[in-house]
């Protein structure tokens, strides 16, 4: 009688290890197409979907979709888009204490193109992200500084992401870092980071040269990055760490829309690796949370619950393959 009055995530969150995560909000507007488009072609659409978005706060609704403490550190224009992504940040168990209204810049917007394979490509206009400032992190370093982990994505001004990278070090707060739309590797900026997430897209660009994503990894790891993890879309992701050289195989999902997959790999990752769990069945729950993402329209809409990915818990602990490199 009292189990059915309890809430269902309760038993895996027993340790409240908290969450935040800083980074962008916005209005995603997404545009399905039978192919991307290229250099002078126009094409039609028959379906537009406007969707609350942006990596922070897609990260945020993970996270407390699958149970976790987590709390969000952003900033939203003072409209109807920015009220939207507030009420899907609170409905989904996201406590959104960090979240500033911006009056003097609407909230940002993210127009994606999404192929008929599911890949996707993205436009982004800031908007109030472009105010997500060191003032707004000092203000609200309570929420940070008792945190397991903070997660950020660099949609953000690099100013913002620096103070927070040093606050969390003075703390012992772990971080989560998706290199989005870093271009350079900043030596003394990764150095401080715990795990860097980048795709197969982004340590290309990071890392120039004809080596393998393996290679590059592994000079990311030589760097002083503790944990790389790349994550392969449909070849699932490689993990080099100083115990580890691993690849593990992806989920066994067919790609619908590949969007949020990388926000919903790290947001699992960060609440099974708070709940106690080691890093590397970490890593195959967040493969499989990514992996129903895929699935579905949308971001935040397509992050799984919790009760949908332990449906599968014995395929993660069992099947799924890890290859050592």
């Amino acid at each position: 009688m009292g189990e059915s009055v309890t809430s269902p995530f309760r038993k895996y969150n027993n340790n409240n290890k908290k969450i935040v995560v800083i980074g962008s909000m916005n209005m995603d507007i997404n545009i399905n197409v039978d192919k991307m488009p290229t250099d002078g072609e126009t094409l039609i659409t028959n379906s537009i979907a406007l969707l609350p978005g942006g990596k922070g706060a897609n990260q945020a609704v993970g996270a407390g979709k699958l149970g976790g403490l987590v709390y969000a550190i952003g900033c939203i224009g003072n409209d109807n888009d920015g009220k939207t992504i507030y009420n899907s940040l609170v409905s989904n168990s996201v406590k959104a204490d960090g979240v500033k209204f911006d009056s003097s810049l609407p909230t940002g917007k993210a127009y994606i193109n999404i192929a008929k394979n599911g890949e996707s490509a993205i436009v982004v206009y800031p908007g109030a992200n472009d105010n997500l400032n060191i003032h707004q992190i000092s203000k609200h370093k309570d929420l940070i500084i008792d945190a397991e982990f903070c997660l950020m994505s660099l949609e953000v001004s690099i100013k913002t992401i620096e103070f927070a990278l040093n606050l969390c070090k003075k703390n012992k707060v772990k971080v989560m870092v998706k290199p989005s739309t870093m271009e350079k590797i900043n030596d003394n900026f990764i150095n401080d980071i715990d795990y860097f997430i980048p795709n197969e897209k982004e340590i290309n660009r990071l890392v120039e040269g004809d080596l393998s994503v393996i290679q590059k990894a592994n000079l990311l790891f030589e760097k002083g990055v503790k944990n790389v993890i790349v994550t392969l879309g449909s070849k699932g992701c490689y993990l080099k760490n100083k115990d580890y050289s691993l690849l593990f195989e992806a989920a066994p999902f067919e790609a619908n829309d590949t969007t949020g997959a990388a926000d919903a790999f790290i947001s699992a990752l960060a609440v099974f690796m708070c709940e106690g769990n080691d890093l590397i069945t970490s890593i195959k729950f967040a493969l499989y949370a990514a992996g129903i993402s895929i699935t579905r329209q949308g971001v935040q809409t397509s992050m799984p619950d919790r009760m949908t990915l332990e449906m599968y818990r014995s395929d993660i602990l069992n099947t799924l393959k890890v290859t050592k490199v």
